[in-house]
């Protein structure tokens, strides 16, 4: 398998977990998803990558919990978020993680964003625009609710991004990985006593969810993306991430018959269009994190 085409089936395995989720909500608890998901996925990442995950590095360890911290709030809020809102919109609004790096680079560094960050928010806040036409007036609609925690979800994605780059350790993903998969499904145990679980239903789209969601997103979509990435060059590793929104919209329109209107469209190719530019401004982003971490 070439590298490029690794990492562009790893991003469409990420956008189709949104329809999959959305449709095993209908007989599932979120929180208790959330905790089978990770539960199932952190035994599997084991097995898999037992040659490369070092259980004894304590050091490793605590970054990996730290991290699963943020990763925790990060899958809980989305989850929780595709009760209210539609699978294509949570896949464009988790997007939004990749403008809130810039965002809170600059704001640990006391300084306002520039050059391709301002235009990028342009882009995004003209999208958001659109996808919420009717928030200027206070008529933010239906999804109102599920877009506000997505995108809460979207900032802990990235204070996570942000963390694996300042906290030791690196040289570990596999480890860390393990980690951060065995803390979100400690913690989500820990919710389901808050939680009302007497009306739980395990259909088979409830199992293709948890095992689609668990193994192959968890597992080996990120297997493939540690594997193959050092051979992608960084902007067009960049340009397939953005493409997980896409890949959400078009499953949840295949999957599950949701269709975005053309102003969502329009919207949504607006916020894209913001993150290519982002992304592509890769070497300013890694230059203002050299001088933050220096």
């Amino acid at each position: 398998m070439r590298p490029i085409h690794a990492l562009l089936l790893a991003t469409s395995i990420w956008g189709l977990t949104f329809s999959l989720i959305q449709d095993a909500l209908r007989e599932l608890d979120p929180v208790l998803f959330v905790c089978l998901r990770f539960a199932l996925a952190a035994p599997f990442a084991l097995l898999l990558f037992r040659k490369r995950v070092h259980l004894a590095d304590r050091a490793v360890m605590r970054k990996g919990v730290l991290l699963g911290l943020s990763l925790y709030a990060g899958y809980m809020l989305q989850t929780i978020g595709l009760l209210h809102t539609t699978a294509a919109r949570s896949g464009l609004f988790t997007s939004l993680c990749v403008v809130f790096v810039p965002l809170l680079l600059a704001i640990m560094q006391r300084r306002r964003p520039r050059g391709g960050v301002l235009l990028a928010l342009a882009l995004v806040g003209l999208g958001l625009g659109l996808l919420n036409p009717g928030a200027l007036q206070g008529d933010w609609g239906p999804t109102a609710l599920g877009d506000f925690l997505t995108s809460l979800a979207a900032l802990s994605f990235a204070v996570q991004v942000l963390l694996m780059d300042r906290l030791p350790g690196k040289g570990e993903a596999y480890t860390l990985n393990f980690w951060q998969i065995s803390t979100v499904a400690v913690l989500a145990a820990f919710s389901l006593p808050f939680r009302d679980l007497s009306e739980q239903s395990y259909g088979p789209v409830v199992w293709l969810a948890l095992l689609f969601c668990g193994i192959l997103a968890t597992v080996v979509a990120l297997g493939l993306q540690v594997r193959y990435q050092p051979e992608v060059a960084p902007e067009k590793a960049a340009v397939v991430y953005t493409m997980e929104p896409v890949f959400a919209a078009l499953f949840a329109w295949a999957w599950l018959g949701q269709a975005l209107s053309p102003l969502e469209w329009a919207g949504g190719v607006l916020l894209c269009s913001g993150l290519w530019v982002i992304e592509l401004n890769r070497n300013h982003l890694r230059a203002l994190r050299n001088r933050l971490l220096s």
